[in-house]
């Protein structure tokens, strides 16, 4: 009886965990706690844009679906922010948090207007990554994939100390 309540206690602590995660990605990162404007350019779906070079023509936008309980990776062309498929199947990356590495990875998920074969979105769930990110305040994140025989690398940081309006399509 007593393994059967520690069980119940672990996924409750579990599930709480993912809720202040999803919680602190949707209230904040890089803003100053008074509500202060930083000098941060969100892209069009509200989300951390992730620095790659711009004579790539397109960027990464980092963003959080908590009704999917999912982080999404939006690919775009650059100024005009419309999808730009990649033709990869996944993105590898890794997240740094407390010293720790970790590493994920986020499989295409296109959308119905990217050709076949090539993704302008891709996603990682949430129950991909350990119990510990759960609680983070910062972390960062690296991103990587081939093109055109080049390994394409791109990283962002995150604090969660402002809001987001994520928009998903």
């Amino acid at each position: 009886m007593m393994g059967k309540a520690l069980v119940i206690s672990s996924k409750r602590q579990i599930k709480t965990a993912a809720i202040c995660l999803l919680f602190s990605l949707w209230v904040g990162c890089g803003r100053g706690g008074d509500n202060t404007e930083v000098a941060e350019r969100f892209g069009h779906h509200g989300g951390h844009l992730i620095q790659i070079p711009s004579a790539l023509g397109f960027e990464l936008e980092f963003t959080l679906d908590a009704a999917r309980r999912r982080i999404v990776l939006f690919v775009q062309q650059l100024q005009t922010e419309l999808p730009f498929p990649l033709a990869v199947d996944h993105l590898e990356a890794e997240f740094e948090s407390g010293g720790r590495t970790i590493p994920v990875s986020f499989e295409a998920d296109p959308r119905a207007s990217d050709p076949a074969g090539k993704s302008s979105r891709f996603v990682l769930d949430l129950d991909a990554l350990p119990q510990q990110m759960f609680g983070s305040n910062q972390y960062s994140l690296t991103v990587w994939f081939p093109e055109n025989g080049k390994k394409i690398k791109g990283s962002m940081s995150h604090r969660n100390d402002h809001r987001h309006n994520y928009k998903h399509d």
